[in-house]
């Protein structure tokens, strides 16, 4: 069920100069009290997925690409009704065309060539970025793998995320191992203006993971999501500095004792939005599975709030197909997938964007 409302929920929106911003807060950021339409996801259909450990899944075209802890290949394809297309891919070990771990989808940055072949690009923890051809992985039965970057630094608690095949954005822990630093590598390989990063490596804590984010990029690559995993709040800033916004519910204080909440845990980007599963738990909850329900928050490129759909099921990973207009939620308790309809939903927001 759908709830439209009528006028638009009202927003605080909190500029320097304006008002109190938060204190782990960009130069720019929105409040948010509500969203304009809420769908309680009903009617679930199960599609079975024989993997053990799942790390995510990706809607490539008419099939599901699937990450999970298999170290015969971590890889896998199936139909969005759950047919095996492709056998396992992806070794994990320390031989050529194997990874160290089990990429989470989350890593990955997807790229399609100029063949329309689906690209897998990530770090592979030890110092280089691959590419994986999902479409060659699957004809042939075995990944095809191939070094973009190589000799990067493999400090640990260093994060790559691809941007785009020549462009990497870097995240390490600072020198006081209280905070965060980021960086693009090559400096010189994209037009950056790094003020939005520099703000969010000046904040510290005694415990730096309050202070962890999951990153992703718009499909473009020039729009940076860092959304909190232990605060309630998600940085949006461009790399050329033209625009920065940190979206917040609630009070979002930097503390010096430990956060017990785990807030944001996946986030998949669109043309025209934005999507982040919230979970709201406390982090012995989630290590014991002692929830059932998620929420699954959408936001347009500026950071305003679209939509937010409650999903009835223990998820952590999340995909949106746009064109069939179905919300895919992996189910913990039984390692499978299931798929939502919401076309309706989608259908308001792509009206409200292109009106």
């Amino acid at each position: 069920m759908i709830k439209k409302i009528i006028e638009y929920i009202t927003l605080t929106i909190a500029i320097a100069g304006c008002g109190h911003a938060p204190e782990w807060s960009l130069e720019s950021s929105i409040k948010v009290k509500g969203y304009p339409i809420e769908m309680s996801a009903e009617n679930a259909v199960t599609i079975p997925v024989n993997a053990i450990g799942i790390r995510g899944i990706k809607c490539i075209g008419d099939n599901l690409l699937v990450t999970a802890a298999d170290t015969s290949g971590c890889m896998s394809v199936v139909s969005k009704e759950g047919a095996l297309i492709s056998r396992p891919f992806l070794k994990t070990g320390s031989g050529p065309g194997e990874v160290l771990y089990p990429p989470y989808i989350s890593w990955i940055k997807f790229v399609i060539d100029e063949n329309g072949h689906n690209l897998a690009l990530f770090y592979d923890n030890k110092g280089k970025v691959l590419k994986v051809d999902i479409n060659e992985s699957v004809s042939k039965g075995i990944a095809q793998v191939d070094c973009l970057i190589d000799s990067l630094d493999a400090m640990a608690g260093s994060r790559y995320y691809p941007l785009n095949p020549s462009t990497i954005f870097y995240l390490t822990e600072n020198k006081s191992r209280d905070g965060y630093q980021r960086s693009i590598v090559p400096d010189n390989s994209v037009d950056c203006d790094n003020s939005p990063m520099e703000v969010l490596d000046g904040f510290t804590s005694k415990y730096k993971n309050n202070l962890s984010t999951l990153i992703m990029a718009d499909p473009s690559g020039s729009m940076i999501v860092e959304a909190g995993s232990r605060i309630d709040a998600i940085h949006l800033y461009s790399l050329d500095g033209s625009f920065n916004r940190t979206i917040y519910s609630g009070n979002i204080r930097v503390t010096d004792s430990e956060s017990s909440v785990k807030c944001y845990y996946d986030v998949k980007v669109f043309k025209d939005f934005f999507a982040a599963l919230y979970l709201g738990i406390s982090m012995d909850d989630l290590d014991e599975g002692n929830y059932n329900s998620v929420e699954i928050r959408m936001f347009d490129w500026e950071g305003n709030p679209l939509a937010r759909v409650l999903v009835p099921a223990k998820g952590r990973y999340f995909d949106i197909d746009t064109h069939a207009g179905c919300l895919y939620v992996a189910d913990e308790d039984f390692d499978g997938i299931l798929c939502y309809d919401i076309a309706e939903i989608l259908k308001i927001i792509q009206l409200e964007q292109h009106p």
